[in-house]
């Protein structure tokens, strides 16, 4: 029996559904117990990481006749969102401004953590450990996926200051659509009832919308400009009482091809 060792390309990662949460205004979710913090993310890891993966079926499903999924939705090359600072951090103002990422890093969450005022520690939610380094130099990772610039850093540190970032292969449009639709799951599940599973419903039929959207030959959305969807001719459709086709079709010469 062969093991499949290499974690599952998603178009998603847990980190996204906190970073939604967290953008929404804080009257809308429920936060009693505290459940979404950053650094507390394997309280709810295993239901996060569900959701990503129910997203990334449900957009198969959608997508895959017409866009190739799971391939058809990667882009080359990846790319990592704005680095965000943990809530607690000792300075508010402090940033990681950007990170470089090569062509051959794959979907996860990254995690920075300060051992001292310039010094920190690097680890990937698949890979683990991934080295340390300092704001001084440049930095790259152990697995070669990252780079963080020596000029990327900003403002002051502290240890156990914090900075997460996840880097992304999907197309943007469908990482959005898997991070609403993620977060959706997500909400629901964790809260069965309130503004928190309310605001779940809103995010997943939102996605689902964008998707039957990309399906729609009459949306005008779609991935590519070369999208295999066939071309709409607007007639208003009628069937007699006796079922016969009484439609007014589009003449040849009315048709704008």
């Amino acid at each position: 029996m062969t093991l499949i060792t290499a974690h599952r390309e998603l178009y998603s990662t847990p980190l996204d559904i906190l970073r939604k949460i967290y953008d929404m205004p804080s009257e809308s979710i429920d936060y009693s117990g505290q459940p979404f913090q950053f650094g507390s993310i394997a309280r709810y890891q295993s239901t996060l990481e569900d959701a990503c993966l129910q997203a990334y079926g449900i957009i198969n499903g959608y997508l895959t006749s017409l866009y190739g999924a799971p391939a058809g939705l990667f882009t080359t090359p990846p790319y990592a969102t704005l680095p965000i600072p943990d809530p607690a951090n000792n300075v508010s103002t402090s940033r990681l401004i950007n990170v470089d990422v090569d062509t051959e890093a794959t979907t996860t969450f990254w995690t920075v953590t300060f051992t001292s005022t310039t010094a920190f520690s690097v680890e990937s939610f698949h890979y683990g450990a991934q080295g340390s380094g300092t704001t001084a130099a440049d930095f790259i990772s152990t697995n070669t996926h990252i780079v963080i610039d020596a000029d990327y850093w900003s403002g002051t540190f502290a240890t156990n200051d914090k900075f997460y970032f996840s880097v992304i292969r999907a197309l943007p449009m469908i990482w959005t659509i898997s991070t609403d639709l993620s977060t959706g799951i997500a909400l629901q599940d964790i809260f069965t009832t309130g503004t928190s599973s309310e605001l779940g419903k809103t995010l997943y039929s939102r996605a689902i919308d964008m998707l039957r959207k990309l399906v729609d030959p009459n949306s005008g959305i779609s991935l590519t400009a070369t999208a295999d969807i066939p071309d709409a001719i607007p007639i208003t459709y009628k069937i007699t009482q006796f079922g016969t086709d009484d439609s007014e079709y589009l003449t040849e010469n009315e048709i704008d091809y």
